[in-house]
């Protein structure tokens, strides 16, 4: 495993810098930079330790006090009085005394200056501008300073951590617990010494790499076999400093004996100290190599990385340490000054106060240098950018440069070098100097200087300004130009074509420019080689220019490059320089825009080809500040049908990981304009196919991920915040429609995928209701299957439920952190719900969770606000009822509730609240009582009522024991018979569908074969006359083909109702019975091939009616009345001789088969 190269010294990760003026301790033998010295070459190991500074055992000597010269021995003089000499004045002044001893010579002695006794500045004197250096320094600074704030509690510790400068001298033996190194790999890893606690703070602050291996040592293991002990004993100073030696003896004791003494004493002392002088020079100078190599390692320490160790550093680290959020404001005063240490950046106290995260800590830290001058400034600000005619010079505009500008300096400097005249200024030449006679020699540069001169007078007029007489003269003179312009040199034209295309901003000049002819000379004057280098001639560039300028909403010039071929002959071809790119791209681009047949030329040409290779491959640095415009032609260039059978299978693919790429960090537009481009070649299936069978998905899931994550909405503006809510919607369209392919589930298993376990992950996104919706729609594509919805339906329960509960409007205050699902991601939800609930098994587990409170609240609170959100809440009800007994019973339990409607009126008091407390409902009341109230009606109508007949009356009739016994049945037909009657009036009563309408009639067959609650039901169903006969008539219209039968009885012989024998109408009635039973008829579904045929479907309709009339008369003879009892007989009657025919036609058709 190779250790980070830019840690210089096994420090501490909180103390990883040296001190300016190396601290010594009894630690730092166990924890400096272990090395082997072979002729004096250093093999350091390198870590960076994250463990605690354990302060108990710091020991630190005093740092030094800065210079001070050394103290001498002082005598006192004698007395005035004391003196016996009488030779002796005593002094009035001392401007004459002769100055003995002193330090006027100390200050100057160069000895006197050594190793740490000069000032060393705090920080780095070269501030570090490399950005990926200084984003590893900032994440190696909040990683120490995190430990400084975390585990060093003690204040005197703290203190001298920053003292020191957080060197090395301020560890311990324990503090190289934890290390912070990189593999092999290219992978961070943390060895753990002791440490976890220090881990999980990481942990808690993002400041653990991404790219982590943790492995757990222990320092013996490591140190053995590995490390060679370091002597750090301290070099004690012999005799680096004298004793200050004090005569405090008084002079009055001092006696002529005891002055020979002393001076005696002080010739021994001058001497001892000379001794001592020489022995301490001794032993500073064997200690010499030793201090070097403790300063080398210091400088060493103070090291930062190389540009591509950090870049290599950041790939380990990752992105999610910048968002950790820094708020503590002793860990940012920490950082800070771990962070001038480390690159001399000083961050001011005000701005350090508003930092909160990582992310803004390296923004400040990164940012373009101030500009030194106003037009710099303006230049970086961009201020006038939106203004063409405007430019801002940094210094005066002189006549020189306007004739740079036009393209003219070129050619005057060469004139006046030729004619031997001062480039500049007017050097010698005071007077005018005659020309000399033009020569063979100098007609190229009169040609030159008279075509330049032509040129000049054209660009001079205004063409939007001139009158009509003078702007047809003025053409014919630009065409003489044209035809002036086949003798220029490729250097002239391409001045002149620099001109034309500054002139060619102007829309007026536009249509000049490709009438008369200048479009074309340009467009055949190109492509121009070079010696340097094949297209690097001034002239190609110049000429892009003019055609790009000329191309600008004007179809005629653009028809005109069209017509040339030089758009795919020519320009094109220039995408191969990294220099023409550009202008080719921007020429490209202006042809292209709204003009159909230049986007099928260049689409013909396989421009798509040329631009993936482009910016796919190692040329994408030459285009990197054209990509939106790449984009926009790629977008263009799908318009066309052909563009899909030339383009790279590969080309989305490729275009979404250049969009998520790390090698491009693209900011929010550019990034939006490749994923809008990779979407519109995606809205193709074949390629949809070719991009999952490569197993591209995940790059589109991690597309759409990071337009939620990568940018900032608030930092947006409008224009792009809206194309960022378009590519959001196409996300979403793209998801379902690739998900729907047939064979998707072949590349990605529901139950093995890692791209389907990222969609079920996207539920519980609720701030991102657009993820929320693709894995809704997505999923729900991929459970069509009986197999897949079974295996989804334990992942995606919880994730779903969440959706549609919060989805519930409520009455209370919506708190901002949970925000309601939009419409939207309600309907997907409940149609994924929808496609889950079609197998048998899950139908229970779906019933349990959402027809409890869920979907009522839903069918309820949506009745007339949203009906298609109620359609959609009953619709899955209904599907969640089939089949389902567990379910059915579920929805028919009786709760008690307070019905405060006009109902109970009229009644006193008392009976008022007993009538609210007794009377009971159940949800499937609620369910069609809510259909029947909203807004559209007939759909949701018609879909509550096959909840009601199709779902709960079929298995009732089927099992009516899942309610209790046929007490409760009966009670729950008495109290639904309204619902009832009007859903089975609602299904046959439509002629819309009719494989509804023979449902109805099936379960009715089925319920009159129940006796006695469920024919009890069948038989009110048949006799209600709320709908004007309306199930009567669909019955007979089923059993006879015509509803003429019930005219005739019911109408006509109403009122001769008594005139009908008893005896005749018995006799009849038992006959009809017979008839029927005969047959042998029982209730039937059709099938799914009946329902396909009409004629199949007719004749079971017609046999389930007849078992209805049948067992309706035969049961309730009694109950009928007279007129319906006639016309049941006569229908049955009907019905039993078509049945006859029908069943001999199909005798006749298998015998002759």
């Amino acid at each position: 495993m190779r250790h980070l190269p830019r840690l210089r010294g096994a420090v501490s990760a909180r103390l990883c810098c040296s001190s300016p003026t190396p601290i010594r301790t009894a630690a730092v033998a166990a924890v400096a930079t272990t090395s082997s010295s072979t002729n004096t070459q250093f093999l350091q190991r390198r870590t960076l330790s994250t463990s605690v500074v354990d302060s108990g055992t710091v020991e630190v000597q005093s740092p030094p006090q800065g210079l001070r010269p050394p103290s001498k021995g002082w005598q006192v003089a004698v007395r005035p009085d004391k003196i016996t000499d009488p030779a002796y004045v005593p002094a009035e002044s001392g401007l004459d005394l002769e100055e003995v001893g002193g330090l006027d010579d100390w200050w100057e002695n160069p000895a006197n200056y050594g190793v740490g006794k000069e000032w060393v500045k705090f920080g780095r004197t070269e501030k570090v501008t490399d950005p990926a250096v200084v984003e590893v320094a900032v994440y190696r600074a909040l990683v120490e300073a995190l430990i400084a704030e975390k585990e060093v509690e003690d204040d005197v510790a703290r203190d001298i951590l920053l003292s020191s400068g957080w060197g090395p001298a301020a560890l311990t033996t324990a503090a190289a617990e934890t290390k912070l190194v990189i593999g092999p790999h290219k992978a961070l890893s943390f060895d753990l010494r002791k440490s976890n606690a220090m881990v999980a703070a990481l942990e808690k602050y993002k400041l653990i790499p991404e790219k982590i291996e943790i492995q757990e040592t222990t320092l013996a293991e490591e140190t053995e076999g590995k490390l060679e002990p370091e002597v750090t004993e301290e070099v004690e100073t012999a005799a680096a400093v004298e004793k200050e030696a004090e005569v405090t003896e008084d002079l009055e004791t001092v006696t002529a004996a005891e002055q020979e003494a002393e001076a005696r004493e002080e010739v021994e002392t001058d001497a001892t100290v000379e001794r001592e002088t020489e022995v301490t020079e001794e032993v500073e100078t064997a200690a010499a190599p030793e201090q070097e190599a403790e300063v080398e390692e210091e400088v060493w320490t103070d090291n930062v990385l190389t540009s591509e160790e950090a870049q290599m550093t950041l790939e380990g680290l990752g992105h999610k340490w910048k968002k950790a959020r820094l708020d503590s404001a002793a860990l940012k005063f920490f950082a800070a000054k771990r962070i001038q240490k480390l690159t001399g950046h000083i961050i001011p106290d005000g701005k350090l106060v508003v930092i909160t995260t990582a992310d803004k800590l390296i923004k400040e830290l990164v940012k373009a240098p101030k500009a030194k001058k106003l037009a710099e400034e303006i230049e970086n600000k961009q201020i006038f950018q939106s203004l063409p005619n405007v430019r801002v010079f940094p210094r005066r505009v002189t006549p020189i440069d306007k004739e740079k500008m036009v393209g003219r300096w070129k050619v005057i400097r060469e004139e006046l070098e030729r004619r031997g005249l001062p480039v500049i200024g007017t050097a010698n030449i005071d007077n005018a100097v005659e020309r000399n006679p033009i020569s063979t020699s100098d007609t190229a540069a009169k040609m030159t200087s008279t075509l330049e001169g032509h040129v000049a007078g054209i660009l001079k007029h205004k063409v939007g300004t001139s009158r009509q007489q003078e702007r047809k003269a003025w053409e014919a003179e630009l065409k003489v130009l044209v035809a002036r312009l086949q003798r220029a040199s490729p250097d002239v034209l391409a001045g002149i074509a620099d001109q034309f295309a500054v002139a060619a901003r102007d829309p007026s000049w536009r249509k000049v420019i490709g009438e008369s002819g200048l479009l074309s000379f340009f467009l055949n004057s190109i492509p121009v080689s070079d010696v340097d280098s094949l297209w690097s001639h001034p002239l190609n560039k110049q000429a892009l220019r003019l055609i790009a300028n000329a191309c600008v909403d004007n179809n005629e010039n653009r028809n005109v490059v069209v017509a040339s071929g030089k758009l795919t002959d020519t320009i094109m071809m220039f995408l191969s320089d990294d220099k023409l790119v550009p202008f080719a791209i921007i020429t490209i681009l202006n042809a292209c825009v709204e003009f159909s047949p230049a986007q099928l030329q260049v689409s013909n040409a396989a421009l798509s080809q040329v631009l993936i290779d482009l910016v796919s491959g190692e040329r994408l640095e030459s285009c990197e500040t054209h990509l939106s415009k790449i984009m926009t032609i790629l977008e263009m260039l799908t318009n066309h049908e052909s563009e899909f059978k030339i383009c790279y299978p590969r080309t989305p693919a490729s275009l979404l990981a250049l969009a998520i790429g790390k090698h491009y960090d693209a900011d929010a537009e550019t990034f939006l304009s490749i994923c809008t481009a990779a979407l519109a070649y995606l809205t193709r299936r074949d390629l949809q196919i070719s991009f999952i069978q490569n197993g591209n998905f995940e790059l589109l899931e991690e597309a759409f991920f990071q337009s939620y994550t990568r940018f900032d909405i608030a930092d947006i503006d409008t224009e792009t915040a809206d194309q960022l809510k378009q590519v959001h919607n196409t996300f979403v369209h793209l998801f379902a429609d690739i998900t729907d392919i047939p064979n998707f589930s072949n590349f990605y298993p529901f139950d093995d995928s890692k791209e389907v376990e990222t969609l079920i992950s996207w539920l519980g996104y609720a701030r991102h209701p657009q993820l929320q919706i693709a894995a809704c729609l997505a999923l729900g594509n991929i459970g069509r299957s009986d197999e897949a919805t079974i295996s989804l339906l334990p992942r995606v329960e919880e994730g779903l439920t969440r959706i549609l509960v919060r989805s519930i409007p409520s009455q209370k205050p919506i708190p901002s952190s949970s925000v309601p699902p939009t419409l939207q991601l309600t309907h997907a939800a409940l149609g994924f719900v929808k496609n889950l609930a079609v197998p048998a098994v899950n139908k229970p587990a779906l019933g349990g969770g959402l027809l409890g409170s869920v979907l009522p609240r839903l069918w309820e609170s949506f009745g007339r606000s949203q009906p298609s959100m109620q359609f959609a809440a009953v619709s899955l009800a209904r599907l969640l009822l089939v089949g389902c007994r567990e379910n059915v019973k579920l929805i028919c339990a009786v709760e008690p509730v307070v019905d405060n409607d006009d109902g109970v009126e009229g009644m006193g008091e008392a009976s008022q609240e007993g009538a609210r407390s007794s009377h009971r409902r159940t949800k499937l009341e609620s369910l069609y009582k809510s259909a029947v109230s909203g807004v559209n009606e007939e759909p949701t109508k018609l879909e509550a009522a096959r909840a009601v007949v199709s779902a709960v009356c079929r298995v009732l009739a089927q099992d009516p024991s899942i309610l209790g016994d046929s007490g409760v049945v009966e009670e729950f037909y008495n109290t639904h018979s309204d619902v009832i009657k009007a859903s089975f009036t609602t299904m046959l009563m439509q002629t819309k569908w009719p494989s509804v309408r023979s449902d109805a009639i099936t379960v009715l067959a089925l319920m009159a074969n129940q006796y006695p609650e469920g024919s009890n039901m069948a038989l009110k169903v048949v006799e209600d006359t709320s709908s004007g006969e309306g199930v009567l008539k669909a019955l007979v219209r089923a059993v006879t083909g015509e509803e003429g039968l019930v005219g005739e009885y019911l109408d006509t012989t109403f009122n001769k109702v008594e005139e009908i024998e008893e005896e005749q109408g018995e006799k009849e009635t038992k006959e009809v019975t017979e008839l029927v039973q005969g047959l042998g008829l029982e209730p039937q579904q059709a099938d799914t091939q009946a329902q396909k045929q009409p004629e199949r479907m007719v004749k079971v309709d017609r046999e389930n009616a007849l078992v209805l009339m049948a067992m309706l008369l035969g049961k309730f003879k009694e109950e009928l009345s007279p007129a319906r009892r006639r016309l049941v007989e006569a229908a049955l009657e009907k019905g039993g001789e078509l049945v006859v025919k029908d069943r001999a036609a199909e005798g006749e058709k298998s015998s002759q088969v």
